[in-house]
Parts: C-alpha cells; structure tokens; sequence
C-alpha cells in the first residue's frame, strides 16, 4: 500500500511538471539553471533548441554558457554573486540581458529546485503568434478571419498602415478593418485592443 501511495504521488508530481512545462512553452517562456559558479545544471527544451540555434553547438551541464560575450557573461556572474549573498536585504530578482542581438532578456532568481544552490535566468524567447492564434481570436471573440489576423498583427507592434501593407490591404481597408475590431470587441482604441489580445488565451496557440 505504501509503495503504491508513493507511485501515485510520484505520477502526480510528473503530471504537475509535464503541465507546467507545456504551459511555459506555450506562453514563451523558458528557463535555465546555474549553479554558484555560473555553470549549467540544466535547462528546458526551449532555450535548449534556440541556443543551439544561436550558437551552433549544444549547451553542455557542468559547463558554463557558450556564446555569451565577456560583458554578458560578467553581468551573469554579478547577478548570481548578489541572489546569493543570503541577506535579508539581498534582491530576490534581478534582470539583465544575455544577447544583445538577438535580444534575450532574463530575470534571475534563486531556485531550490534542485539538489544544490541554484540560480534560475527566466526567458521569454522571441515569440511570433502562430496561424492558428488568429483562427482562435475569430473563434473567442465572433471575429471575421481577416479581422483577427489584423488584431494579431497589430499585437505584435505594427501599426495599422504596416499590418494593413503585410496582408495586401489598402491604408483605407485596413482602417475600415480596426474600426470593426473596435465596435465587436467593445474597445476604445488600438490600445485597448492590443491589450486584450496579449490577455487572451489564442496567443498560446
């Protein structure tokens, strides 16, 4: 009986870290681990996948970051020294850029996740909404198709000339287009609507 409670808790602690990294992968984010001295403990599939992309080699465990340049690599080692001074006054947080280009921020954390002192640099990898979010937009919000790939578009920081222009829209369509965005999803403006857009649950398509 006690082995069998122990393998259920062990299958729900599985479930909970398979759930929980789906989720972060869906909402872009990513994750990796240092120990004292800025070497890698571990890292999810993610970053895994871009840093191979960016560097051309794999990120190696034991081994500190490839690809970092000597001032990155520096503000890493600082972050790390203060999370863990162990103070009562000592950030709890701290962000600071690993690329500059492209760039890749990260907020720096302590983590006990792991058996020894560990350090966590959570990433938002550089994110472009898939096709099927603004099939899921329309869907939420009543949309037409070229509606929601306009509210995409405009999520994502172009204006409504340059979203307009990508999809083969004239300036005067494109105008008519976010006014109908406006009326069905009840806001006031390209702010209001970019707003609701990052809230909504299509972007994690």
């Amino acid at each position: 009986a006690a082995t069998l409670r122990a393998l259920a808790a062990r299958e729900r602690l599985h479930g909970r870290a398979t759930a929980g990294m789906q989720a972060l992968a869906r909402a872009g984010l990513s994750w990796i681990a240092f120990d004292r001295e800025a070497r890698l403990l571990d890292l999810d599939p993610g970053i895994e996948e871009w840093l191979r992309d960016r560097t051309g080699t794999t990120p190696r465990r034991g081994e500190r970051l490839r690809g970092l340049d000597a001032p990155a690599g520096q503000r890493l080692a600082e972050a790390i020294a203060a999370l863990g001074e162990g103070m009562a006054d000592a950030p709890r947080a701290i962000p600071l850029i690993l690329w500059e280009n492209p760039r890749l921020e990260a907020l720096m954390t302590p983590s006990d996740a792991f058996a020894t002192p560990a350090f966590l640099a959570l990433c938002r990898l550089p994110h472009h909404a898939a096709d099927e979010s603004a099939a899921l937009l329309a869907r939420l919000f009543g949309l037409a198709p070229r509606e929601a790939e306009l509210a995409i578009a405009l999520s994502e920081g172009h204006s409504i000339a340059e979203a307009g222009e990508a999809m083969g829209l004239t300036l005067e369509t494109a105008r008519n287009y976010s006014k109908q965005l406006y009326a069905k999803l009840g806001v006031r403006g390209q702010t209001q609507l970019v707003r609701l857009v990052l809230e909504s649950a299509a972007l994690l398509a």
